[in-house]
């Protein structure tokens, strides 16, 4: 009998369902076809995956960027890409697994380390298999079913006839499949001495997490492994699951129960979970599951690193209180201020609508300048920190609140005569593009000298993250918003377009093809 609230079998088939059904059926479909055939579907799924979904695209790119600083932008590019790729190819693994079963695989899978789950076993207390959301999670988890009777753990879906046909293919495939609050329902389990499948690598806030490493960057990790080997007393056994390189199969590997577990201090507990879950993510690391937002929750005083709407609703006396601001008005003037230099030393720009059909009430230039910061940020490219923003509909505006960045714009310095700041900017315009930094509003007014000379950018309204490196062309064009600025006209005659252009290809290493787009491109329209 299905749960309070839950839909009932007959308005599983009301209109609103029709569009998962199909879904489902095409799953069930692809269940059937030849295991190659599979492989190709699930690549072509998860290259539209990446070339339409720009916001998953985004948080792959920032995790990737977090946990592999050491790799170059280029290779992180296809890595995100890549880590598509094996997603699409885990949501057929997953049909698989749910309609089909896992004995059509038996012969693909090569199964390491059986040994430690008996001997965790022999102990009869049950056992934890830890395990992680790698892209071959279902299907991991029922190629094991082949050679053990497990239990699982899972989390509700959203939608309540996917969450249904989930549940059921679950419970096909294993003895039992336990929602995440049925800990009483865990804890029978291990007491009749099963082994329980737990996955506790995701983000679910900081109510019953601790803050332990992962790849160097504090995650939030949830406390249930040390929660539930307390209760139970079972041992944690770690198991990953992977996809061979070549695609002629599986490996499933259980490692060794994890010793002097738990240790009493939860902090140390998730760090080793951490710890080992790195190791394996290392392995195969496209066939993570990046596309999760897993350092949304952060410690006091730091943004999350992924792109976020943080807009707050005020009325009309509270935004004319703010253009009343005590301070300085950088630009508009008194009776309509665009930008005030507070008296305590903050930044407040007003966004006006004036238009009532316009791109900008799709798009707000607000809601961009806040995301971009916040993606700069992430790409360790210092810039303006935006932490307030608000939205009055009533007088069709937006304001946006920053603490003021230190430092003098690199036009007033370089025209004061610190030229060598100039010849910097090749290498540093090199950089925001291969960090896939698309600022089409660059000029020298728009790029702070801070106090230890490092550039900064400001008003970053009319800027684009592209998650990987500029192609040729997208570099040229950029060059020229910058070569072809009318304020900085006299600087840049003076420093030489062709100069600025070839010390650009230096900086960046580009060769052969591209570094002639960029030369000819540039050429050419500067000779217009």
């Amino acid at each position: 009998m299905p749960a309070k609230n839950e839909p009932t079998p007959e308005e599983f088939r009301s209109p609103r369902y029709w569009p998962t059904w199909a879904g489902i059926g095409l799953l069930w479909l692809s269940a059937r076809m030849p295991y190659p055939v599979q492989l190709g579907i699930g690549r072509s799924i998860g290259w539209l995956m990446y070339l339409f979904g720009r916001e998953r695209r985004h948080i792959t790119a920032v995790n990737l960027r977090l946990c592999f600083p050491e790799l170059s932008p280029e290779h992180r590019s296809q890595l995100v890409c890549k880590t598509f790729m094996s997603n699409g190819i885990g949501l057929i693994e997953t049909a698989q697994a749910w309609f089909r079963g896992p004995e059509a695989l038996r012969d693909r899978v090569e199964l390491q380390g059986r040994e430690n789950l008996d001997r965790a076993l022999e102990q009869g207390k049950g056992a934890i298999l830890l395990g992680a959301h790698f892209t071959t999670l279902d299907l991991g988890g029922a190629l094991l079913s082949l050679y053990q009777d497990i239990d699982v753990m899972y989390r509700r879906h959203k939608n309540p006839l996917f969450d249904a046909v989930m549940k059921r293919g679950r419970e096909k495939l294993y003895g039992a499949a336990f929602e995440r609050k049925e800990v009483r329902g865990v804890l029978r389990s291990l007491k009749k001495n099963r082994a329980v499948w737990y996955a506790p690598d995701q983000d679910y806030g900081a109510k019953h997490s601790v803050f332990a490493p992962l790849f160097g960057i504090s995650a939030a990790t949830i406390t249930g492994t040390t929660r539930f080997a307390q209760m139970s007393g079972a041992p944690v056994v770690p198991f990953s699951h992977f996809r061979k390189e070549d695609g002629s199969g599986y490996i499933l590997r259980i490692h060794p129960a994890l010793e002097n577990f738990p240790t009493g201090d939860e902090v140390e507990d998730a760090t080793r979970v951490n710890r080992w879950l790195e190791q394996e993510i290392r392995t195969h690391p496209d066939q993570y599951m990046w596309l999760h937002r897993r350092f949304k929750t952060r410690p006091p005083g730091e943004l999350r690193p992924y792109r976020q709407k943080i807009v707050k609703k005020i009325r009309s006396d509270r935004y004319h209180a703010l253009r009343e601001t005590p301070g300085r008005v950088l630009v508009g003037d008194r009776e309509l201020p665009k930008v005030i230099l507070s008296d305590d030393g903050r930044i407040i720009k007003f966004f006006r609508q004036r238009k009532l059909i316009s791109s900008n009430r799709l798009f707000p230039q607000s809601e961009a300048f806040v995301r971009n910061s916040i993606g700069l940020q992430a790409l360790g490219i210092a810039a303006v920190k935006c932490d307030k923003v608000y939205r009055c509909s009533d007088e069709s505006v937006d304001v946006i609140m920053y603490p003021a960045l230190p430092g003098d714009e690199l036009r007033d310095l370089v025209e004061a005569g610190r030229t060598e700041l100039m010849e910097r900017m090749p290498a540093y315009l090199g950089r925001l593009h291969d960090h896939g930094v698309m600022f089409r509003a660059i000029h020298l007014g728009n790029v702070l000298v801070q106090p230890d000379d490092s550039f900064a950018l400001i008003d970053i309204s009319d800027l684009d993250l592209k998650g990987g490196p500029l192609h040729a062309f997208r570099r040229a064009r950029n060059i020229l918003h910058l070569l072809n600025s009318k304020d900085d006209r006299a600087v840049i005659d003076a420093y030489g377009p062709e100069r600025f252009t070839r010390e650009y290809i230096d900086a960046c290493g580009i060769t052969g093809f591209g570094a002639d787009i960029i030369t000819r491109y540039v050429k050419s329209h500067l000779e217009r």
